[in-house]
C-alpha cells in the first residue's frame, strides 16, 4: 500500500458517503420521522438524497436529576450528498435559540431535528454510540 493511499485513508477527505454498502444504508420517507443512529445512514425513498449522522460534536444538556440555570443544547453533524453527488456538512442544534437552529437545507432538501437521545442523566454513563437522533426530511422546492 502506498504512503498516499494510507494518508487518504485516515483523512475525513477521502471519505465519500456512497461509499456504504447499500445494503447498510435504510431508507428513509419525506415528511415521516426516521431515527438515526449516529454514523448511520439513510438515503431517501426516491435515492435523491443520501444523509449520514456523522457526530456529536458538543452535548451541554441539563441532566436530569440536576437544576440547572440554563438548559444546555446539544449539536449534531450530518453529511448530507444529492444525486449529483454535491455534499456539505450540516450542523443542527437541539434547542432554536439565537445562533442555534434545529433544522438547516441543502439543495432542496429540510433536516429538522425531532430530539437526540438519549438524554443525559445523573449517575448514568453515556455510551458515544447510543445516540439516536429522530429528524424529519422534507423537499424545500
Amino acid at each position: 500500500m502506498s504512503v498516499i493511499t494510507v494518508l487518504c485513508m485516515l483523512s475525513f477527505g477521502c471519505e465519500n458517503i456512497n461509499d456504504v454498502g447499500w445494503d447498510d444504508i435504510r431508507t428513509a420517507a419525506y415528511d415521516r420521522e426516521t431515527v438515526i443512529p449516529v454514523n448511520h445512514t439513510v438515503r431517501t425513498t426516491d435515492r435523491k438524497y443520501i444523509v449520514k449522522f456523522d457526530s456529536v460534536f458538543t452535548d451541554s444538556r441539563c441532566p436530569e436529576g440536576v437544576y440547572c440555570f440554563w438548559s444546555g443544547v446539544a449539536g449534531i453533524r450530518f453529511l448530507v450528498e444529492d444525486d449529483s453527488e454535491s455534499r456539505k456538512s450540516l450542523d443542527i442544534y437541539t434547542l432554536k435559540f439565537s445562533h442555534f437552529a434545529d433544522s438547516a437545507t441543502y439543495n432542496g432538501l429540510k433536516i429538522k431535528l425531532i430530539y437526540l437521545d438519549p438524554y443525559p442523566s445523573v449517575g448514568k454513563k453515556m455510551k458515544y454510540d447510543s445516540y439516536k437522533a429522530k429528524i424529519i426530511l422534507s423537499k424545500t422546492k
